[in-house]
C-alpha cells in the first residue's frame, strides 16, 4: 500500500477447482475477467468470487487427467509428455545415497546422482502441458517425493510386496490408494521380484506428496496447467534430514508464448511510471 499519492494495490486469493476439461489461460488473467469492468480494476478484483481470478476451472478432473494419451504431435493440455514423446528431456528421477568421503562415511542423499545446487536449474517445463515422471528409489531407505506449487496423481507403482495392504475382501491398497496388481511378478530396481500395480480409481484426487518405498518405482502425472506457477521452485524428499543432505532440485516452469518485445515493455513501463508520478 502506498499512502503519499493514495495509490492502493489489492492482493486476491484464489482457489483451483477441478473440471471435466482443463481451461488454459492466454495470460496472467483470463480475457473474461475484469477486461470490460466499468467500475475499474480495483473494484472488479474485490468483487470476484473465489476461483474467478484464475479464469475459472484450471485443472482437469483426476479421472480425466488419467485418461490422457501420450502426445503424438505438438504438446497441449489434453495429452501427456513423457520420455516416449520427448526422448531428449528427463523424465526419470533416481533417489539414492552417496558418500562425499567414503573413508569417513560422509553420507549424502541425491537425485540423479547430484546434490542440491541452488544456482542450477535441473528441469524446465512449459506451462500448459502434462508430464509423466518416473520416481525411482534405488536406496535401501524410504523417501517421500514432494513438489511445490502444484499437485499430481499417481498412475502406477512397482513396489516390494510388503508395501501393499490387503483387506478381508482381497482388495489391495498402496499408500491409501486402491490398486489393481498384475498376476505375474514385476522386477524391482535391484532385480528382485515385486508387484506392479495401477490405480483402480482416482476419486482420492490430487496430492503433492507420495511415499517412495525403498527399492521401488512410482509414476506420477503432473498437470503444469496453472499459469500462476511460472517461475522457479523445488521438488525434494519430504523427510527433512534427507532434503538437508542434498535430496532436492530446482524446476523452472516457463511460458514460451509470453514474450513481450523490449520496445513494447519499455513503453508500458513508462506509461505506468508516468501515471504513478501523477
Amino acid at each position: 500500500m502506498k499512502k503519499p499519492n493514495k495509490n492502493y494495490y489489492y492482493l486476491a486469493s484464489v482457489t483451483v477447482p477441478t473440471a471435466s476439461k482443463s481451461q488454459l489461460l492466454k495470460g496472467l488473467l483470463s480475457d473474461q475477467v475484469c477486461s470490460n469492468s466499468k467500475e475499474g480494476l480495483a473494484a472488479c478484483l474485490k468483487s470476484l468470487k473465489l476461483g474467478q481470478l484464475a479464469g475459472g476451472e484450471i485443472l482437469p478432473n483426476p479421472n480425466t487427467l488419467a485418461s490422457y494419451k501420450i502426445c503424438t504431435g505438438e504438446p497441449n493440455d489434453t495429452c501427456v509428455v513423457s520420455s516416449s514423446s520427448d526422448p531428449d528431456d528427463k523424465f526419470e528421477f533416481i533417489f539414492n545415497r552417496g558418500y562425499l568421503n567414503p573413508s569417513d562415511q560422509d553420507m549424502v542423499f541425491t537425485i540423479n546422482g547430484e546434490l542440491y545446487d541452488g544456482s542450477q536449474i535441473n528441469k524446465i517445463v512449459n506451462v500448459g502441458t502434462n508430464q509423466d515422471w518416473k520416481l525411482v528409489n534405488k536406496d535401501t531407505q524410504d523417501h517421500a517425493f514432494h513438489i511445490h506449487q502444484l499437485d499430481f496423481i499417481m498412475t502406477e507403482v512397482t513396489v516390494p510386496n510388503n508395501y501393499l495392504l490387503e483387506d478381508p475382501d482381497g482388495r489391495k491398497f498402496y499408500d491409501n490408494y486402491p490398486v489393481i496388481c498384475d498376476d505375474n511378478p514385476a522386477t524391482l530396481p535391484d532385480g528382485k521380484d515385486g508387484s506392479h500395480c495401477t490405480l483402480k480409481t482416482y476419486k482420492h484426487g490430487y496430492r503433492d506428496t507420495i511415499n517412495l518405498p525403498a527399492n521401488s518405482e512410482i509414476t506420477v502425472r503432473i498437470p503444469f496447467l496453472n499459469p500462476f506457477i511460472t517461475g522457479v521452485f523445488v521438488y525434494h524428499c519430504h523427510i527433512l534430514g534427507h532434503e538437508d543432505l542434498g535430496m532436492m532440485q530446482n524446476i523452472k516452469v516457463v511460458n514460451p508464448k509470453s514474450y513481450i518485445p523490449r520496445a513494447l515493455r519499455d513503453k508500458w513501463f513508462k506509461e505506468f511510471q508516468d501515471k504513478d508520478n501523477k
